[in-house]
């Protein structure tokens, strides 16, 4: 897995588990609920700069190789080896970063809506934060 994946994953694992938590423990994580929204739009943007980053990486390497003659050896038998133009970096797909980016958005979103529905957020600072995550938030959900 990738570094900008696994990062999403991770921070959306324990979004989610905080949204199974009782309430004096869901209140814990709450009272650090500007950290945790940090941590999401650092992950958002980790995910949304992939693709510029990748295309420096990748155009750094070939640079690289073609100034200074780099060469991958490849073993092509038991005494054969033969020199090829280096490959281009594995990039992470497109799908994969769209799917963590979703899931993310989406225990966000939980984590948001049972802070309120616990009643250890206000109104006013559910829309604040969900606006800073370009979340939209189903009345239907609120149960207060």
């Amino acid at each position: 897995m990738a570094y900008v994946t696994e990062l999403a994953d991770l921070l959306t694992k324990n979004l989610e588990r905080f949204v199974t938590l009782n309430d004096y423990q869901l209140a814990g994580h709450c009272a650090n609920l500007e950290f945790w929204l940090g941590e999401a739009e650092h992950c958002l943007r980790v995910i949304d700069g992939y693709q510029t980053r990748f295309e420096t990486m990748a155009s750094a390497q070939a640079d690289f190789a073609k100034k200074h003659h780099s060469v991958d050896w490849r073993t092509i038998g038991p005494f054969h080896d033969t020199a090829q133009t280096p490959k281009r970096p594995n990039k992470v797909p497109d799908h994969e970063r769209k799917q963590a980016r979703h899931e993310l958005e989406k225990a966000c979103y939980r984590f948001l809506v049972r802070c309120f529905n616990a009643a250890l957020i206000d109104r006013s600072m559910l829309d604040r934060t969900a606006a800073r995550l370009s979340i939209s938030i189903a009345e239907a959900d609120l149960k207060r």
